[in-house]
């Protein structure tokens, strides 16, 4: 590649997930009624609820996930995010407190995406489920919770 002066070398890319940033299913069981791990589902009201029809074997929540629609971080008017003051009182709400670990989730880890940027943007030690409840779902011997309460 040329342009600047400079030539750089072809070299394959290689993706590396960081355990410290991306948790698997297994992670995720083996914590679920900690109180020190708060996870956010980042889908709708429906999907969370497990009343929306949707393409997974099982719908619903992970058991004590909390909802946080992923839309509700961004004022509707200006599409820019809510004051970290507005969010961090979202979070506190919702039972994040500043030492725990917040794990993010949605389907496909999408949406999830954006809950997991504006809790590291608000000091959070936080993490993505990147698989999701399409990772989630399928598996019998995880527990999905549905209604509207984690």
């Amino acid at each position: 590649m040329t342009g600047s002066g400079r030539s750089f070398a072809a070299e394959p890319w290689r993706s590396r997930p960081r355990s410290d940033v991306v948790v698997d299913a297994a992670w995720i069981a083996e914590r679920l009624g900690r109180e020190d791990v708060q996870l956010l589902d980042a889908r709708t009201p429906e999907e969370y609820a497990g009343t929306a029809k949707e393409r997974l074997p099982r719908t619903g929540h992970i058991p004590g996930a909390r909802l946080l629609n992923w839309r509700d971080v961004t004022d509707e008017s200006t599409g820019r995010l809510k004051s970290p003051a507005t969010l961090t009182a979202m979070f506190t709400e919702l039972g994040a407190a500043r030492d725990d670990t917040v794990v993010t989730y949605c389907t496909v880890g999408m949406r999830a995406s954006e809950l997991y940027f504006v809790a590291r943007l608000l000091g959070y030690q936080t993490r993505i489920y990147a698989g999701s409840m399409a990772d989630w779902s399928p598996r019998a011997e995880l527990p999905v919770a549905m209604g509207a309460h984690p």
